[in-house]
C-alpha cells in the first residue's frame, strides 16, 4: 500500500511540522514491516492521519518494535500495539504483522512533541484510547498490564478447615 498526494503543486507539499500537544482523533492508514539496522530486529512503521478538527489530514508517524533483541524495546512496542488494538476495538490479530483490521478505525490519542536534534521536532503518540472516552485519565492500564499473569493454583487434597483461635 502506498500513498501519494495528487493535485496541484501546493497540495503536494505536506506539512510535517509538529502539531500542538494534546488529544486528537486519529486513524491508522498505513503500516509496513521493516527490518532495523540491527539484523533480526523488526518493527512496524506506522502512519496515522488526524481525522478531524483544525489539523485534519495531518500525518503522525510511530514505530512499534515487535521483534527486538532489546527486551524493553520489544515490550514497549508490543504494549503500544496492544493499546492501539484496544483503542480501535480489535481484540485479536492473526499475526502482529497483519494489522489490516486496525486500518481506518478512529481512536483518540494523546500527542506530545519530541525534540530531535537530527530531524527536528516531531509528534509522538503518548497514549491510545477509544474515541468514545471523554477523559483520557479514565484508563489506567500500562502496556505490560494487557496480558495478566495467571496465578498458580494450589492443589487441594481435601476440604480441611483451619480452626481460628
Amino acid at each position: 500500500m502506498s500513498f501519494s498526494a495528487k493535485g496541484n503543486k501546493n497540495e503536494d507539499k505536506q506539512d510535517f511540522s509538529p502539531i500542538p500537544a494534546g488529544d486528537y482523533k486519529l486513524a491508522l492508514v498505513k503500516a509496513e514491516r521493516k527490518e532495523s539496522k540491527t539484523p533480526a530486529n523488526f518493527y512496524l512503521n506506522c502512519q496515522f492521519t488526524v481525522v478531524g478538527g483544525d489539523y485534519k489530514k495531518r500525518v503522525i508517524f510511530a514505530i512499534f518494535n515487535i521483534e527486538n533483541s532489546n527486551e524493553v524495546a520489544q515490550k514497549i512496542g508490543r504494549g503500544d500495539l496492544s493499546d492501539l488494538m484496544i483503542a480501535v476495538g480489535v481484540g485479536d490479530l492473526k499475526s502482529m504483522w497483519d494489522v489490516k483490521p486496525l486500518l481506518n478505525k478512529p481512536f483518540k490519542a494523546a500527542l506530545g512533541i519530541k525534540t530531535d536534534a537530527q530531524y527536528g521536532d516531531k509528534n509522538i503518540i503518548k497514549k491510545y484510547y477509544p474515541s468514545s472516552e471523554d477523559d483520557s485519565s479514565s484508563s489506567s492500564s500500562e502496556p505490560w498490564d494487557d496480558v495478566p499473569e495467571k496465578p498458580k493454583k494450589k492443589k487441594k487434597k481435601g476440604k480441611k478447615k483451619k480452626n481460628k483461635e
